[in-house]
């Protein structure tokens, strides 16, 4: 279940030490109770293999602790950014800028905190093709991190007090609910204009 409500606005959801933003809550018969903290996997594709972390961070640190995190992946950094704004189940639209200088980046996500944060049908990563890495703040508004040198991340969420835990569940692997507003896919046109990103090919999820 992943569907998406284009009206009714969530409540914040989860116990006082750990908020989730507008943009996705669990479905009322998931199995799931939210919490703080990160773990660690491989990533697999074919022959490649690369180190992973995945987080999730309570609302009210959830851009502080990006913003940081993008520091560490490197300046002159490629973005994508998806959206599943107006489409079908199992579609997304990319857009990709390459070369964005970090100061300039930072500057265009606090001018759009409220989309990155609460809207439930837009993700952005952010690469570093020389390192490499890759961070990424998905749809569930998890933080996935893949790089061979992971340590600079575990440090950045442990100065956050965001606890390891090795079967942190993660609410995208149970029944979920995505939020938006007709007005994020205004200000998602608006950031990719601010960005000057070009729109790749249709993506299947």
């Amino acid at each position: 279940m992943n569907s998406r409500s284009l009206t009714h606005r969530w409540k914040v959801y989860g116990p006082p030490s750990f908020q989730l933003t507008q943009a996705v809550r669990p479905a009322p018969q998931a199995m799931l109770q939210p919490q703080q903290g990160y773990r660690l996997a491989v990533f697999q594709a074919g022959t490649l293999r690369m180190p992973m972390l995945s987080a999730a961070v309570s609302a009210e640190h959830l851009f502080e602790v990006f913003l940081e995190l993008v520091s560490l992946i490197g300046d002159c950094g490629d973005v994508v950014v998806e959206s599943t704004h107006g489409l079908g189940w199992g579609q997304s639209r990319l857009w990709r800028r390459e070369g964005i200088d970090q100061v300039v980046l930072i500057s265009h996500l606090w001018e759009f905190e409220q989309l990155l944060m609460h809207d439930g049908c837009t993700a952005i990563a952010v690469i570093n093709r020389r390192r490499p890495a890759e961070l990424q703040l998905d749809e569930h508004k998890l933080v996935h991190v893949y790089s061979p040198h992971l340590r600079p991340f575990q440090r950045c969420l442990s100065r956050w007090g965001i606890p390891r835990c090795r079967r942190l569940p993660l609410i995208c692997e149970a029944d979920h609910i995505h939020h938006t507003q007709p007005h994020f896919a205004q200000e998602l046109t608006s950031f990719l204009y601010l960005l000057g990103a070009e729109e790749e090919r249709q993506a299947r999820r």
